[in-house]
């Protein structure tokens, strides 16, 4: 009576529908009612039919309220009803719409935020004209190969005359200006360029004009140009600066341009000036501190380039065997110059990023074939009565694209975080970063990242479940109707390979971040040889003194600031290890020497160390170890014995195991001539960081060897921080006409150093953290999808005298399999994806195994936990509540 009932029912569906799914419908309500009739009895059986054929009779009243075209796919109107249903349905489930929401809400606003980085550092053209004819000039030591920080001006002058292939060299040095401001003379970043700088770099004056030949002629007018900054701070962005005099450095010059806002190579600066042939260039020709850039003319290959300097080097060592004997010229073109440093750590963090969108949108499509498992009868009616895979799959899809459209808004808001974190937290010399900031092609690569983002959450579960299984989900209504189904089955496996695509994707992330952490580690364990801690160091350049005055401004200073509260020592330097070029400037001297009573090397091939002149109480106040010998003392005077230290890298290089101390050095420096006794080892110092390795260096008492570039260092009990202003003070109330270049905590200077690969590590380590977290909350989920689906087959097992404990260690396996199979795609992955950040490890290799054998231990730790809530769930399952609800 029941199946005649139901087919009867079947006879008033529409008739394209009865022709293609009655027969096979009646067929699997046959089937299931047969199964249903020998475990049940009469009263079972009336029941099992009132449920098909209500379902049936509802099936049929919501396909008359759905438009189908003639194809079977959905109508424009159709998709906005769609759009409708899915926004009402979302709304009904505020749970599972904001987990989803903010899981690809992150993913979206991750990615945005690094392209943000990513499109104002790499991928914006550089602001000069013809930029990629550009290359910056290096000289080089021919015989090992090491690149120099920049060039001299006499060998760039000299290249500028032979070269034939390029339109322009030039040099510019870096300068300072002083500017009286209410009485006390300010410091401005100057840098001083020869001719033709502008025009090799490819720029222009946005208000009057660039330097020309004749501004570099004996007797021409003081001119000066302002940086586009100074130009806005100082002087109110009014163009009448133009033709103004100002008083720089006690002289006249008068403001002839103005230079624009996105011009900042080498660096940023305040002024600039005209750098004529200067008389001690010559001899100043091993010099590298300068900065060489050069026009390569159009037609010219960088190769050709290239071939041409390495001609002009070789001559210029023929020319000047003493003073260029090991000289070559290295071209680096401008984009790889300034982007270089940066390029690897934004490859890095853009994989990062890339790697949580896609497990974020793997967590989300097991989400959403998690809930549609939940509503596959309602998929399995809309399929019988008449709805073809097209439309199916569209009325999925309108689900994740409101589901995506969400979670791009939220991923927007989470952008304009991220850029802001950006900013704080990244290096200061990280190229154009003032100029990050979400613009119209930011939002619209956020717009196109969750289009990206809906079709991988929401293409594998529209596919798995426009085709559900008409046996398992229209036999009865019991339950979803797939716990022992084909479909069910399929859609956990296709969970189960989502789930381990975010395991693998995570390990990635993390064994990354394990080995950037481990090499933080072992960077931080090298010893600096100084003690940065409770340290202030501020700079000043003595020059303009007459004789004995200077010395009289430094100890009127040093005893001002030793008066100041707190302080303990005030020393002074000529370079002061940590300098970062930034606040303090690092003066890198390195000059030949030789030993005396040795037999001396040819000209030009003589050993280098690099030099500092330093007061008697340099050594303690920096906390430096003397190692033998003795320190400076004050009978080091001009009138004692001509005295030097050495550090312990040039002595063990120099000396192997004999002592040192009590040999003569001659040292090749300005006036000095003559050999040196050395009367001290000092340990060695990580001139540039703790990544940086100790060099050869000697250092001379400054009672000596005098100098103007100073740098007064102040060790305190108090914060130093703090003592900044009333440092500055001291040293102006010493003399109102000495300017200070920069103050700034020695600690604050070496942290500099650090400061990119805490950008790196904190980003990748975050971003590990999220993919980790996705991941266990997309195994959790699954996990506690499969037990609340085999609540019958678990009751049964209880049933059956199966021991709690059994059932907790076979969920538990489960999800360890799960677990172990993305572990092992992960750390394979890794193995071979790793050694892209080898350049980014310090001590540490991309292989290792520490690293890899924690990190596999931790992953396995939270997938357990992410697994043990449902297996004890799963323990206390009721047999007898388990098998009445299934």
């Amino acid at each position: 009576m029941g199946l005649r009932l139901y087919r009867l029912l079947v006879r008033l569906t529409p008739g394209g529908f009865r022709e293609e799914y009655g027969e096979e419908m009646c067929r699997v309500a046959e089937e299931r009612w047969l199964e249903e009739n020998a475990r049940g009895g009469p009263g079972a059986s009336a029941l099992f039919w009132l449920r098909q054929s209500l379902a049936l009779v509802g099936a049929t009243a919501r396909l008359r309220r759905h438009q189908y075209d003639s194809t079977g796919g959905m109508t424009m109107d159709g998709f906005v009803r769609d759009l409708r249903h899915a926004v009402r349905g979302l709304a009904r489930r505020p749970g599972f719409t904001t987990v989803t929401v903010l899981t690809l809400g992150l993913g979206i606003g991750a990615s945005t935020a690094i392209f943000s980085a990513v499109h104002a550092v790499l991928l914006r053209p550089l602001p000069y004209t013809g930029a990629e004819r550009v290359a910056v000039v290096f000289q080089t030591d021919v015989a090992t190969g090491e690149r120099g920080n920049g060039v001299s001006a006499a060998n760039i002058r000299d290249f500028r005359d032979a070269a034939t292939l390029f339109d322009e060299v030039a040099v510019a040095e870096p300068w300072s200006l002083d500017l009286r401001v209410e009485g006390r003379a300010e410091a401005l970043r100057t840098w001083a360029v020869s001719p033709g700088f502008f025009d090799a770099v490819g720029t222009a004056a946005v208000l009057g004009r660039t330097f020309t030949e004749s501004d570099y002629d004996d007797g021409a007018s003081a001119i000066v140009m302002m940086g586009h900054g100074a130009w806005v701070d100082r002087f109110g962005a009014d163009p009448s600066v133009v033709g103004r005099t100002l008083a720089l450095d006690g002289e006249s010059r008068t403001v002839v341009g103005v230079l624009r806002e996105d011009f900042r190579f080498p660096d940023a600066a305040e002024m600039w000036i005209p750098r004529p042939t200067q008389p001690w260039d010559e001899e100043g020709r091993p010099a590298d501190f300068m900065t060489g850039v050069a026009r390569i003319g159009s037609g010219v290959s960088f190769a050709q380039a290239q071939a041409e300097a390495d001609r002009v080097a070789s001559s210029l060592r023929e020319s000047y065997p003493r003073l260029n004997a090991n000289l070559g010229l290295a071209l680096v073109p401008l984009r790889d110059h300034l982007l270089g440093d940066v390029r690897p750590a934004l490859t890095l963090i853009v994989g990062a990023a890339a790697f949580l969108l896609l497990i974020a949108c793997a967590n989300v499509a097991g989400l959403i074939l998690a809930r549609g498992a939940q509503r596959e009868r309602d998929y399995a009616l809309r399929g019988a009565l008449g709805a073809g895979h097209a439309r199916l799959i569209g009325h999925l899809a309108a689900e994740s694209v409101v589901l995506a459209l969400a979670g791009c808004v939220v991923g927007i808001i989470l952008t304009y975080g991220g850029v802001s974190a950006i900013r704080a937290l990244g290096p200061d010399h990280l190229p154009r970063i003032d100029a990050l900031r979400v613009d119209g092609t930011v939002l619209a690569f956020a717009i196109a990242v969750t289009a990206v983002a809906a079709v991988l959450s929401g293409l594998a579960p529209s596919l798995r479940l426009s085709r559900p299984d008409l046996r398992s989900a229209l036999g009865d209504g019991s339950r979803g109707g797939t716990g022992g189904g084909t479909g069910g089955r399929a859609q956990t496996r296709a969970r189960s390979r989502l789930v381990v695509s975010q395991v693998a994707a995570a390990v990635v992330l993390l064994v990354g971040a394990g080995l950037l952490i481990r090499s933080f580690g072992v960077l931080l364990d090298q010893e600096l040889g100084f003690d940065p801690t409770g340290r202030l160091a501020l700079q000043v350049f003595a020059y303009d003194y007459g004789p004995g005055e200077r010395q009289s401004f430094i100890d009127d200073a040093v005893v001002r600031l030793e008066a100041l509260p707190g302080v303990t020592g005030v020393a002074l330097t000529s370079d002061l290890p940590g300098a970062t070029d930034g606040v303090i400037a690092k003066i890198d001297i390195v000059v030949p020497f030789t030993i005396a009573d040795r037999a001396a090397p040819p000209p030009g091939q003589e050993p280098q160390a690099s030099v500092s002149q330093v007061s008697t109480e340099y050594f303690d106040v920096l906390g430096m170890d003397i190692v033998a010998g003795r320190g400076f003392e004050a009978t080091d005077n001009p009138d004692g014995r001509q005295v030097i230290i050495v550090n312990e890298a040039l002595a063990r290089r120099h000396f192997g195991d004999a002592d040192p101390v009590g040999e003569g050095l001659v040292v090749r420096f300005g006036s000095q001539s003559g050999p040196r006794e050395i009367v001290g080892v000092v340990g060695d110092t990580r001139p540039l960081g703790h990544a940086s390795e100790p060099r050869p260096e000697v250092y001379f008492p400054v009672s000596q060897v005098a100098t103007g570039s100073l740098t007064f260092v102040v060790r305190a009990t108090v914060n130093v921080a703090g003592l900044t202003l009333p440092a500055m003070d001291a040293i102006w109330e010493a003399n109102p006409s000495q300017s200070i270049w920069g103050a700034a905590p020695v600690e604050e200077l070496v942290a500099d150093w650090l400061k990119e690969r805490r950008f790196s590590l904190f980003l990748i380590t975050t971003f590990s953290v999220i993919a980790l977290a996705l991941s266990a909350i997309g195994l959790y989920g699954l996990v506690s999808f499969s037990v609340d689906r085999r609540l019958g087959e678990l009751g049964i097992r209880r049933a059956l005298g199966g021991q709690a404990r059994d059932l907790v260690s076979m969920i538990l396996g489960e999800g360890a399999k799960l677990a172990l199979t993305g572990l092992a795609i992960g750390l394979a992955a890794a193995l071979g994806l790793t050694r892209f950040i080898q350049g980014m490890l310090f001590g540490v290799s991309p292989t290792d195994p520490t690293t890899f054998v924690l990190l596999a231990g931790l992953v396995l730790t939270i997938a357990a936990a992410a697994t043990l809530l449902p297996a004890l769930r799963a323990m206390r399952v009721d047999p007898v509540e388990a098998l009445r609800t299934e």
